[in-house]
């Protein structure tokens, strides 16, 4: 069985196919031309379109001359059950199956055409297809942040409700879109802020609780088999190391996940430079049990994605040292590793999840 009729069978995405509707041939009694227009990745889950695909895994063009068959077809789907009954309302479609599809600055594509997005009214112009480029400055009045945040990230939130300096946040602040400051995540525990973006339109930063128990490294492997977890070797070196195990209780820790590039580097930057950083912005290392736990509630990674845990390196038998990497291939999920010397360098892309400090939560 192949990765992705595992997901399905699992419910987690549809496969869907926009076909041309096939002639009659009144001499054979038989249909022909059925070819398929557009196939898509449903993800169930989150809602979203994943992939969406012409022959021979081609991106949809506006050239195309079922274009806007395609968009009418989009706009029915929305309107039709999924297997579980629940309605195929997507909120997304990855912007990676778009890029034939050009869009003006500050503006959107709609089912309905392109609309400068201070005009876009959803009751009018229905779903959004695609969004033109966006920055958003210190200068940007906070009635443009608001309808931004809600056309590209669909987050509802008042204008005075948005802080995008430091100064500005308070108990009533849910979004944050600014520069990271010294100690800045200090102010974020103090005052739960919900949605933090170091840049926009670029995904904010994510924040989760994850309970950690006690396990021993044997108990940690069997859970991954549990739940077909695949696992590198030198991960499974790090989780039998004597440096892995570091808790001595059960933790609920509270995870933040950023790039490098919001760390504030927009360009390759060490290991060390990284995590001195994060420590700045009032962020900790993670403890290597992290890596585990995070694996096994992170069962929905989008494929093709990965990240590492930002922890104190685990030298293995080859003298290097590494940290965890989570990621999900053709294959399924792995707990996987990456090579982390303090000076190995990373791009501003690269993913890291630290922890908030327990000071910062107390």
């Amino acid at each position: 069985m192949t990765p992705i009729s595992i997901r399905i069978k699992k419910g987690e995405i549809e496969i869907l196919s926009f076909r041309k509707v096939p002639d009659i041939n009144h001499e054979t009694n038989k249909l022909e031309n059925d070819t398929p227009i557009i196939t898509i990745e449903y993800n169930l889950k989150t809602n979203t379109i994943e992939q969406m695909k012409k022959k021979d895994d081609a991106f949809l063009n506006p050239t195309d001359p079922y274009f806007n068959d395609v968009i009418d077809a989009l706009k029915q789907l929305r309107t039709m059950p999924t297997d579980k009954g629940t309605l195929h309302d997507f909120t997304k479609i990855q912007p990676s199956e778009l890029t034939k599809i050009p869009v003006r600055n500050e503006h959107v594509i709609t089912e309905r055409g392109e609309v400068h997005f201070k005009e876009y009214d959803q009751t009018i112009h229905g779903f959004i297809l695609k969004t033109g480029k966006v920055v958003i400055t210190h200068e940007t009045p906070k009635e443009d942040v608001s309808k931004l945040l809600n056309i590209i990230k669909n987050i509802d939130v008042a204008p005075d409700h948005i802080a995008r300096t430091p100064q500005e946040l308070n108990a009533s602040t849910q979004v944050y879109v600014g520069k990271l400051e010294p100690d800045i995540f200090t102010l974020f525990a103090h005052y739960r802020t919900q949605h933090i973006f170091p840049s926009f339109p670029e995904d904010g930063i994510r924040r989760e609780n994850l309970d950690i128990p006690i396990k021993t490294p044997q108990e940690w492997e069997e859970e991954l088999k549990k739940k077909n977890i695949n696992i590198s070797d030198r991960a499974r070196e790090m989780l039998y190391h004597k440096d892995f195990i570091t808790l001595k209780e059960p933790e609920t820790i509270d995870l933040v996940r950023l790039t490098v590039a919001d760390l504030g580097f927009l360009r390759a930057t060490t290991t060390q430079q990284i995590f001195d950083r994060a420590q700045e912005l009032g962020l900790e290392l993670c403890p290597p049990e992290v890596g585990l736990a995070q694996r096994l509630k992170d069962t929905n990674q989008p494929i093709y994605e990965w990240y590492r845990l930002a922890m104190k390196q685990i030298s293995v038998s080859d003298g290097y040292p590494y940290v965890f990497r989570l990621a999900r291939y053709d294959d399924g999920l792995w707990l996987d590793d990456s090579w982390a010397e303090p000076v190995f360098e990373w791009d501003p892309p690269d993913e890291f999840v630290f922890r908030l400090g327990k000071l910062v939560e107390a």
